[in-house]
Protein backbone atom coordinates (compact mmCIF):
# COMPACT_ATOMS: atom_id res chain seq x y z
CA UNK A 1 0.00 0.00 0.00
CA UNK A 2 2.76 2.44 0.95
CA UNK A 3 4.68 1.79 -2.28
CA UNK A 4 1.54 2.37 -4.36
CA UNK A 5 0.79 5.63 -2.55
CA UNK A 6 4.36 6.89 -2.98
CA UNK A 7 3.88 6.66 -6.74
CA UNK A 8 0.71 8.79 -6.57
CA UNK A 9 0.73 12.60 -7.08
CA UNK A 10 1.38 14.65 -3.95
CA UNK A 11 -2.11 16.13 -3.72
CA UNK A 12 -3.65 12.65 -3.88
CA UNK A 13 -1.39 11.41 -1.08
CA UNK A 14 -2.39 14.30 1.15
CA UNK A 15 -6.03 13.84 0.18
CA UNK A 16 -5.94 10.18 1.25
CA UNK A 17 -4.27 11.15 4.53
CA UNK A 18 -6.98 13.70 5.28
CA UNK A 19 -9.64 11.16 4.25
CA UNK A 20 -8.38 8.63 6.79
CA UNK A 21 -7.88 11.02 9.68
CA UNK A 22 -11.35 12.51 9.39
CA UNK A 23 -12.75 9.01 8.93
CA UNK A 24 -11.46 8.37 12.45
CA UNK A 25 -13.18 11.55 13.66
CA UNK A 26 -16.43 10.09 12.29
CA UNK A 27 -16.04 7.49 15.03
CA UNK A 28 -14.63 9.69 17.81
CA UNK A 29 -17.00 12.66 17.49
CA UNK A 30 -20.34 10.83 17.83
CA UNK A 31 -19.25 7.87 19.93
CA UNK A 32 -16.64 9.01 22.45
CA UNK A 33 -19.49 10.40 24.54
CA UNK A 34 -21.31 7.07 24.07
CA UNK A 35 -18.30 5.14 25.43
CA UNK A 36 -18.49 7.28 28.56
CA UNK A 37 -22.27 6.86 28.83
CA UNK A 38 -21.80 3.07 28.50
CA UNK A 39 -19.59 3.26 31.59
CA UNK A 40 -22.49 4.75 33.55
CA UNK A 41 -21.29 8.34 33.86
CA UNK A 42 -23.77 11.22 34.26
CA UNK A 43 -23.96 14.14 31.82
CA UNK A 44 -22.00 16.35 34.24
CA UNK A 45 -19.32 13.67 34.61
CA UNK A 46 -19.17 13.20 30.83
CA UNK A 47 -18.70 16.95 30.43
CA UNK A 48 -15.85 16.96 32.94
CA UNK A 49 -14.19 13.91 31.37
CA UNK A 50 -14.45 15.42 27.91
CA UNK A 51 -12.94 18.50 29.52
CA UNK A 52 -9.90 16.37 30.42
CA UNK A 53 -9.77 15.34 26.78
CA UNK A 54 -9.90 18.99 25.73
CA UNK A 55 -7.21 20.05 28.24
CA UNK A 56 -4.94 17.47 26.66
CA UNK A 57 -6.08 18.96 23.35
CA UNK A 58 -4.55 22.25 24.50
CA UNK A 59 -1.22 20.87 25.65
CA UNK A 60 -0.73 18.25 22.93
CA UNK A 61 -0.87 20.54 19.87
CA UNK A 62 1.27 23.20 21.56
CA UNK A 63 3.86 20.65 22.68
CA UNK A 64 4.11 18.80 19.37
CA UNK A 65 3.94 22.05 17.40
CA UNK A 66 6.95 23.29 19.38
CA UNK A 67 8.77 19.98 18.82
CA UNK A 68 7.98 20.14 15.09
CA UNK A 69 9.52 23.61 14.84
CA UNK A 70 12.64 22.45 16.70
CA UNK A 71 13.31 19.23 14.78
CA UNK A 72 11.58 20.09 11.50
CA UNK A 73 10.08 16.59 11.21
CA UNK A 74 6.31 16.84 10.97
CA UNK A 75 5.73 13.45 9.35
CA UNK A 76 7.79 11.62 11.97
CA UNK A 77 5.63 13.05 14.74
CA UNK A 78 2.43 12.20 12.86
CA UNK A 79 3.60 8.59 12.52
CA UNK A 80 4.28 8.24 16.23
CA UNK A 81 0.94 9.76 17.19
CA UNK A 82 -1.16 7.78 14.72
CA UNK A 83 0.32 4.44 15.79
CA UNK A 84 -0.37 5.17 19.48
CA UNK A 85 -3.97 6.35 19.60
CA UNK A 86 -5.67 3.00 18.95
CA UNK A 87 -3.92 1.36 21.89
CA UNK A 88 -4.75 4.24 24.21
CA UNK A 89 -8.44 4.12 23.28
CA UNK A 90 -8.39 0.36 23.94
CA UNK A 91 -7.03 1.01 27.44
CA UNK A 92 -9.83 3.54 27.96
CA UNK A 93 -12.32 0.83 27.05
CA UNK A 94 -10.79 -1.52 29.62
CA UNK A 95 -10.70 1.04 32.44
CA UNK A 96 -13.27 0.66 35.18
CA UNK A 97 -12.42 3.44 37.64
CA UNK A 98 -13.09 7.16 37.34
CA UNK A 99 -9.41 8.03 37.74
CA UNK A 100 -8.23 5.58 35.08
CA UNK A 101 -10.93 6.64 32.62
CA UNK A 102 -10.02 10.30 33.06
CA UNK A 103 -6.30 9.58 32.72
CA UNK A 104 -6.64 7.50 29.55
CA UNK A 105 -9.05 10.00 28.01
CA UNK A 106 -6.57 12.82 28.67
CA UNK A 107 -3.74 10.72 27.23
CA UNK A 108 -5.84 9.96 24.16
CA UNK A 109 -6.43 13.69 23.63
CA UNK A 110 -2.72 14.45 24.07
CA UNK A 111 -1.80 12.03 21.27
CA UNK A 112 -4.84 12.39 18.99
CA UNK A 113 -5.57 16.11 18.93
CA UNK A 114 -2.16 17.30 17.60
CA UNK A 115 -2.48 15.22 14.41
CA UNK A 116 -4.65 17.65 12.38
CA UNK A 117 -2.48 20.65 13.35
CA UNK A 118 0.64 18.85 12.14
CA UNK A 119 -1.26 17.62 9.09
CA UNK A 120 -2.31 21.17 8.15
CA UNK A 121 1.17 22.56 8.80
CA UNK A 122 2.81 19.85 6.68
CA UNK A 123 0.32 20.37 3.85
CA UNK A 124 0.79 24.15 3.98
CA UNK A 125 4.55 23.74 3.60
CA UNK A 126 4.70 20.90 1.07
CA UNK A 127 1.82 21.26 -1.40
CA UNK A 128 2.25 23.74 -4.26
CA UNK A 129 0.34 27.03 -3.89
CA UNK A 130 -1.37 26.12 -0.60
CA UNK A 131 -3.74 29.10 -0.77
CA UNK A 132 -5.31 27.47 -3.83
CA UNK A 133 -4.71 23.77 -3.23
CA UNK A 134 -5.35 23.42 0.51
CA UNK A 135 -9.11 23.23 0.03
CA UNK A 136 -8.65 20.64 -2.72
CA UNK A 137 -6.88 18.23 -0.36
CA UNK A 138 -8.73 19.13 2.85
CA UNK A 139 -12.08 18.41 1.20
CA UNK A 140 -11.17 14.71 1.27
CA UNK A 141 -11.26 14.87 5.04
CA UNK A 142 -14.89 15.91 4.91
CA UNK A 143 -15.60 13.20 2.35
CA UNK A 144 -13.95 10.62 4.61
CA UNK A 145 -16.14 11.70 7.53
CA UNK A 146 -19.26 11.39 5.37
CA UNK A 147 -18.33 8.01 3.85
CA UNK A 148 -17.61 6.39 7.22
CA UNK A 149 -20.64 7.99 8.89
CA UNK A 150 -23.02 6.79 6.18
CA UNK A 151 -21.30 3.40 6.04
CA UNK A 152 -21.77 2.93 9.78
CA UNK A 153 -25.39 4.09 9.51
CA UNK A 154 -26.32 1.79 6.60
CA UNK A 155 -24.41 -1.24 7.88
CA UNK A 156 -26.05 -1.09 11.28
CA UNK A 157 -22.66 -1.96 12.80
CA UNK A 158 -23.14 0.53 15.64
CA UNK A 159 -26.93 0.44 15.94
CA UNK A 160 -26.19 -0.89 19.42
CA UNK A 161 -22.95 1.04 19.98
CA UNK A 162 -20.90 -1.31 22.15
CA UNK A 163 -17.64 0.10 23.44
CA UNK A 164 -15.30 -2.43 21.82
CA UNK A 165 -17.00 -2.28 18.43
CA UNK A 166 -16.35 1.47 18.46
CA UNK A 167 -12.72 0.96 19.46
CA UNK A 168 -12.16 -1.79 16.86
CA UNK A 169 -13.40 0.39 14.02
CA UNK A 170 -11.30 3.34 15.19
CA UNK A 171 -8.17 1.17 15.49
CA UNK A 172 -8.51 -0.15 11.93
CA UNK A 173 -8.78 3.38 10.56
CA UNK A 174 -5.85 4.67 12.64
CA UNK A 175 -3.71 1.79 11.32
CA UNK A 176 -4.51 2.80 7.75
CA UNK A 177 -3.72 6.41 8.67
CA UNK A 178 -0.26 5.32 9.82
CA UNK A 179 0.39 3.58 6.49
CA UNK A 180 -0.84 6.61 4.56
CA UNK A 181 1.42 8.94 6.55
CA UNK A 182 4.45 6.88 5.49
CA UNK A 183 3.80 8.02 1.91
CA UNK A 184 3.95 11.75 2.73
CA UNK A 185 7.10 13.81 2.20
CA UNK A 186 9.11 14.96 5.19
CA UNK A 187 9.95 18.59 5.83
CA UNK A 188 13.36 20.10 6.25
CA UNK A 189 14.06 22.38 9.17
CA UNK A 190 13.36 25.97 8.16
CA UNK A 191 16.09 28.57 8.20
CA UNK A 192 15.50 31.17 10.90
CA UNK A 193 16.01 34.86 10.22
CA UNK A 194 18.32 36.80 12.48
CA UNK A 195 17.83 40.37 13.65
CA UNK A 196 20.53 43.07 13.67
CA UNK A 197 21.43 42.06 17.22
CA UNK A 198 22.32 38.58 16.02
CA UNK A 199 19.39 36.93 17.79
CA UNK A 200 16.91 34.82 15.92
CA UNK A 201 13.66 36.66 15.35
CA UNK A 202 11.82 33.45 16.16
CA UNK A 203 13.16 33.67 19.72
CA UNK A 204 10.13 35.91 20.23
CA UNK A 205 7.15 33.71 21.05
CA UNK A 206 4.80 35.88 19.00
CA UNK A 207 7.07 36.53 16.04
CA UNK A 208 5.14 36.38 12.76
CA UNK A 209 1.67 36.53 14.35
CA UNK A 210 -0.48 39.56 13.52
CA UNK A 211 -3.92 41.03 14.19
CA UNK A 212 -5.82 38.92 11.61
CA UNK A 213 -4.48 35.73 13.20
CA UNK A 214 -5.52 36.78 16.70
CA UNK A 215 -8.96 37.81 15.45
CA UNK A 216 -9.64 34.44 13.84
CA UNK A 217 -8.16 32.65 16.86
CA UNK A 218 -10.54 34.46 19.24
CA UNK A 219 -13.46 33.76 16.93
CA UNK A 220 -12.53 30.08 16.65
CA UNK A 221 -12.22 29.87 20.44
CA UNK A 222 -15.73 31.12 21.17
CA UNK A 223 -17.34 29.24 18.30
CA UNK A 224 -15.77 26.01 19.55
CA UNK A 225 -16.68 26.83 23.15
CA UNK A 226 -20.30 27.30 22.10
CA UNK A 227 -20.34 24.29 19.82
CA UNK A 228 -19.19 21.91 22.55
CA UNK A 229 -22.88 21.68 23.37
CA UNK A 230 -23.10 19.99 19.97
CA UNK A 231 -19.80 18.09 19.90
CA UNK A 232 -20.10 16.71 23.44
CA UNK A 233 -23.83 16.09 23.79
CA UNK A 234 -25.56 16.02 20.39
CA UNK A 235 -25.65 12.22 20.22
CA UNK A 236 -27.19 12.10 23.69
CA UNK A 237 -29.63 14.86 22.66
CA UNK A 238 -30.82 12.76 19.71
CA UNK A 239 -31.13 9.68 21.92
CA UNK A 240 -32.93 11.31 24.84
CA UNK A 241 -35.13 13.76 22.89
CA UNK A 242 -35.91 11.81 19.71
CA UNK A 243 -35.12 8.19 20.59
CA UNK A 244 -32.42 7.87 17.89
CA UNK A 245 -29.66 5.36 18.67
CA UNK A 246 -27.72 5.23 15.38
CA UNK A 247 -26.59 8.82 14.92
CA UNK A 248 -23.78 8.60 12.35
CA UNK A 249 -25.98 9.51 9.39
CA UNK A 250 -27.19 12.67 11.12
CA UNK A 251 -23.62 13.73 11.90
CA UNK A 252 -22.81 13.11 8.23
CA UNK A 253 -25.26 15.84 7.16
CA UNK A 254 -23.01 18.45 8.75
CA UNK A 255 -19.91 17.05 7.07
CA UNK A 256 -21.67 16.99 3.70
CA UNK A 257 -22.65 20.63 4.14
CA UNK A 258 -19.08 21.69 4.85
CA UNK A 259 -17.67 20.17 1.63
CA UNK A 260 -18.57 23.08 -0.71
CA UNK A 261 -17.30 25.55 1.90
CA UNK A 262 -13.99 23.71 2.29
CA UNK A 263 -13.58 23.62 -1.49
CA UNK A 264 -14.63 27.19 -2.32
CA UNK A 265 -14.41 28.99 1.02
CA UNK A 266 -10.98 30.47 0.31
CA UNK A 267 -12.45 32.30 -2.69
CA UNK A 268 -15.19 33.67 -0.44
CA UNK A 269 -12.63 34.85 2.11
CA UNK A 270 -10.46 36.41 -0.60
CA UNK A 271 -13.43 38.14 -2.22
CA UNK A 272 -15.07 39.59 0.91
CA UNK A 273 -12.24 39.54 3.47
CA UNK A 274 -11.67 37.63 6.67
CA UNK A 275 -13.75 40.03 8.80
CA UNK A 276 -16.90 39.42 6.75
CA UNK A 277 -16.19 35.67 6.73
CA UNK A 278 -15.85 35.66 10.51
CA UNK A 279 -19.15 37.48 11.03
CA UNK A 280 -20.94 35.08 8.69
CA UNK A 281 -19.45 32.08 10.52
CA UNK A 282 -20.51 33.48 13.90
CA UNK A 283 -24.05 34.09 12.69
CA UNK A 284 -24.30 30.56 11.30
CA UNK A 285 -23.02 28.99 14.52
CA UNK A 286 -25.43 30.97 16.70
CA UNK A 287 -28.43 30.22 14.48
CA UNK A 288 -27.62 26.52 14.59
CA UNK A 289 -27.51 26.40 18.40
CA UNK A 290 -30.73 28.41 18.72
CA UNK A 291 -32.54 25.92 16.47
CA UNK A 292 -31.43 23.05 18.71
CA UNK A 293 -32.56 25.03 21.77
CA UNK A 294 -36.04 25.51 20.31
CA UNK A 295 -36.98 21.85 20.66
CA UNK A 296 -38.15 21.89 17.04
CA UNK A 297 -39.36 18.79 15.16
CA UNK A 298 -36.66 16.39 14.02
CA UNK A 299 -36.80 17.53 10.39
CA UNK A 300 -35.87 21.09 11.41
CA UNK A 301 -33.10 19.79 13.67
CA UNK A 302 -31.70 17.84 10.73
CA UNK A 303 -31.95 20.91 8.48
CA UNK A 304 -29.92 22.94 10.98
CA UNK A 305 -27.01 20.55 10.38
CA UNK A 306 -26.49 22.38 7.07
CA UNK A 307 -25.24 25.36 9.09
CA UNK A 308 -22.13 23.31 9.85
CA UNK A 309 -20.84 24.79 6.59
CA UNK A 310 -20.49 28.10 8.45
CA UNK A 311 -19.94 27.09 12.08
CA UNK A 312 -17.03 24.82 11.14
CA UNK A 313 -16.25 24.97 7.42
CA UNK A 314 -16.01 28.74 7.00
CA UNK A 315 -14.22 29.46 10.28
CA UNK A 316 -11.66 26.72 9.56
CA UNK A 317 -10.96 27.93 6.04
CA UNK A 318 -10.65 31.51 7.30
CA UNK A 319 -8.12 30.53 9.97
CA UNK A 320 -6.03 28.47 7.54
CA UNK A 321 -6.19 31.19 4.87
CA UNK A 322 -5.00 33.84 7.31
CA UNK A 323 -2.16 31.60 8.52
CA UNK A 324 -1.08 30.80 4.96
CA UNK A 325 -1.05 34.48 3.97
CA UNK A 326 0.33 36.19 7.07
CA UNK A 327 2.47 33.71 9.02
CA UNK A 328 6.06 32.88 7.94
CA UNK A 329 6.76 29.27 6.95
CA UNK A 330 8.87 28.55 10.04
CA UNK A 331 6.01 29.68 12.30
CA UNK A 332 3.12 27.85 10.63
CA UNK A 333 3.39 24.77 12.85
CA UNK A 334 3.21 26.98 15.95
CA UNK A 335 0.29 29.00 14.55
CA UNK A 336 -1.62 25.83 13.63
CA UNK A 337 -0.86 24.45 17.09
CA UNK A 338 -2.20 27.59 18.77
CA UNK A 339 -5.34 27.20 16.69
CA UNK A 340 -5.64 23.54 17.68
CA UNK A 341 -4.71 24.08 21.33
CA UNK A 342 -6.58 27.29 22.14
CA UNK A 343 -9.19 27.46 19.40
CA UNK A 344 -10.21 23.85 20.02
CA UNK A 345 -8.61 22.47 23.20
CA UNK A 346 -9.05 25.27 25.74
CA UNK A 347 -12.42 26.23 24.30
CA UNK A 348 -13.53 22.61 24.39
CA UNK A 349 -12.43 22.16 28.00
CA UNK A 350 -14.35 25.20 29.24
CA UNK A 351 -17.34 24.54 27.00
CA UNK A 352 -17.65 20.83 27.84
CA UNK A 353 -17.49 21.47 31.58
CA UNK A 354 -20.00 24.34 31.54
CA UNK A 355 -22.40 22.68 29.11
CA UNK A 356 -22.34 19.42 31.08
CA UNK A 357 -23.30 21.22 34.29
CA UNK A 358 -26.01 23.24 32.53
CA UNK A 359 -27.40 20.08 30.92
CA UNK A 360 -27.59 18.26 34.25
CA UNK A 361 -29.36 21.15 35.99
CA UNK A 362 -31.44 22.83 33.26
CA UNK A 363 -31.72 20.47 30.30
CA UNK A 364 -30.85 20.55 26.60
CA UNK A 365 -32.78 23.70 25.64
CA UNK A 366 -31.01 25.97 28.14
CA UNK A 367 -27.66 24.38 27.29
CA UNK A 368 -28.04 25.07 23.56
CA UNK A 369 -29.32 28.60 24.25
CA UNK A 370 -26.19 29.28 26.30
CA UNK A 371 -24.06 27.81 23.51
CA UNK A 372 -25.62 30.09 20.91
CA UNK A 373 -25.00 33.21 22.99
CA UNK A 374 -21.36 32.24 23.52
CA UNK A 375 -20.73 32.00 19.76
CA UNK A 376 -21.73 35.67 19.37
CA UNK A 377 -19.10 37.00 21.82
CA UNK A 378 -16.34 37.49 19.17
CA UNK A 379 -18.46 40.15 17.46
CA UNK A 380 -17.12 42.47 20.17
CA UNK A 381 -13.66 42.02 18.61
CA UNK A 382 -14.46 41.56 14.93
CA UNK A 383 -16.78 44.55 14.46
CA UNK A 384 -14.50 47.27 15.96
CA UNK A 385 -11.41 45.96 14.13
CA UNK A 386 -13.08 44.79 10.93
CA UNK A 387 -11.29 47.31 8.69
CA UNK A 388 -7.82 46.46 10.02
CA UNK A 389 -8.58 42.76 9.72
CA UNK A 390 -9.87 43.12 6.16
CA UNK A 391 -7.02 45.41 5.07
CA UNK A 392 -4.18 43.30 6.45
CA UNK A 393 -5.43 39.72 6.36
CA UNK A 394 -4.10 38.94 2.93
CA UNK A 395 -0.82 40.79 2.90
CA UNK A 396 1.20 37.91 1.55
CA UNK A 397 4.49 39.70 2.11
CA UNK A 398 4.24 38.89 5.79
CA UNK A 399 4.25 35.21 5.02
CA UNK A 400 7.34 35.26 2.89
Amino acid sequence: MVYILQEAPLLIRFGINYFLFFSSIAIVAPYLQVILRNKGFTAAAIGIFLGFYEVAGILGPLFYGWIAEKIGRYRLLMLGLSVSVGGILFLLGLSSSLICAGAFLALFGFFYRPIPSLQDALASRMIPDPAVNYGRVRIWGSIGFVVVSIGVQLSGFLDIPGTFKIILLFSIISGLLFLSTLSLPETEKAEHQESKTGKRETDSLFYGLHLPFYAVLISAFFIKMGLTGYYSFFSLFLLDSYGIHSVSGIWAIGALAEIPMILYGSKLVTRFGSAAALMLALAGAAARMFVYASGAPLLIILSAQILHAFSFGLIHITVVSVINHTVPAERKAFAMSLYGGIGFGLAGFIGSSLNGMILDSRGFSVMFLFSGLVTLIPLAVVIPFRRKIADSSFNSKKAQ
